[in-house]
C-alpha cells in the first residue's frame, strides 16, 4: 500500500538497483562500487557476504522462487547466486561490453540479459551454464523482459 515505513540501508557508494524478492521479505541493491548486497526488507540490515563484481552493478533480481538472485554489471558479467548464502553458482561467457539489464523467466529456468554491445542472450544456466543463444541489434539493449507466459521475449 505504499502506507509504511521506508527501509533505510546506508552504503557508501550510490544504489544503481534495488529489487525485492518474491516475498517482499529481503532485497538485492546494486551498488556503484561493485557489489550486490542482500538485504534483510524490514531491518535493512545485509543478508550474507557481498556478491561481487570488478565495476558497478547495474542490475540485479531475484528468481521467481525467492532461491537464487542475478547480477549484470559493467564489467560485462552476469552472475548468478544462491540467495541463501552468497555462493556463485554459475555464470555465462563474460561479454564484451556492459551488461545492461536482465530478467528471470517466469519459470526460472531462464535469464535474458542485454547492454552496450547491442546485442541480448538467452542463458539457461541448468541446461547449459555456458552456451548462450544470440540475438544481434543496431543500438544497446537497455530493458528486456519476458511475457508471463515466459513463450516471448523483449
Amino acid at each position: 500500500t505504499g502506507e509504511g515505513e521506508p527501509v533505510v540501508c546506508r552504503f557508501a557508494e550510490a544504489v544503481n538497483v534495488a529489487r525485492f524478492d518474491p516475498s517482499g521479505g529481503r532485497l538485492v541493491a546494486g551498488l556503484r562500487d561493485s557489489f550486490a548486497q542482500i538485504i534483510d526488507a524490514r531491518t535493512g540490515f545485509p543478508l550474507g557476504p557481498r556478491l561481487l563484481h570488478e565495476q558497478r552493478v547495474v542490475d540485479a533480481a531475484f528468481s521467481p522462487d525467492g532461491r537464487q538472485v542475478a547480477t549484470a554489471s559493467w564489467d560485462g558479467q552476469v552472475k548468478l547466486w544462491e540467495a541463501s548464502t552468497g555462493r556463485l553458482l554459475a555464470q555465462p561467457p563474460r561479454s564484451s561490453s556492459w551488461v545492461i539489464t536482465l530478467a528471470f523467466s517466469p519459470d526460472g529456468d531462464r535469464l535474458l540479459y542485454g547492454g552496450a554491445q547491442a546485442s541480448a542472450h538467452l542463458w539457461r544456466p541448468q541446461e547449459a551454464p555456458t552456451a548462450v543463444q544470440t540475438w544481434r541489434h543496431d543500438q544497446a539493449v537497455i530493458a528486456t523482459a519476458f511475457s508471463p507466459d515466459g513463450e516471448r521475449l523483449a
